[in-house]
């Protein structure tokens, strides 16, 4: 079941993996990750935004903080804001490079070897019809 899951989770094919994000809590919670995984708006069950349209989602996981060893799954808008400065400078237009992902659906499968607890679905989200 969890293989079928993460079927259309990819580990390349986006410029924003890699990056490293800080994000801050309302309880106080700090913790810092890097985009890991992404899931492609042509996934065959994609993330479906506010709006109804298929859209990209990232999963991020925690090396520092509170949060270590979790992930969660943040919608561009969300990880926009928690990417951290490269070089003293955010990297130009992300939204523009979300445009750019590439749509090859073969040779991107997650290795079998994951800790199933990084990907647990019940964090993955899903967006609310008006």
């Amino acid at each position: 079941f969890f293989l079928r899951m993460m079927d259309d989770w990819r580990s390349s094919g986006h410029p924003l993996l890699g990056r490293r994000v800080a994000r801050t809590y309302g309880d106080g919670l700090q913790s810092c990750g890097a985009v890991t995984f992404w899931l492609p708006p042509t996934a065959a069950d994609p993330f479906v935004d506010a709006k109804g349209n298929a859209a990209p989602l990232f999963k991020i996981t925690f090396t520092d903080g509170d949060l270590a060893g979790d992930s969660e799954d943040l919608e561009l808008s969300e990880l926009n804001e928690s990417l951290v400065e490269v070089d003293g400078e955010q990297e130009d237009d992300e939204q523009d490079k979300e445009d750019d992902y590439e749509q090859d659906d073969d040779d991107d499968e997650p290795d079998d070897d994951d800790d199933d607890d990084d990907f647990d679905d019940s964090r993955r989200k899903k967006a609310k019809k008006p």
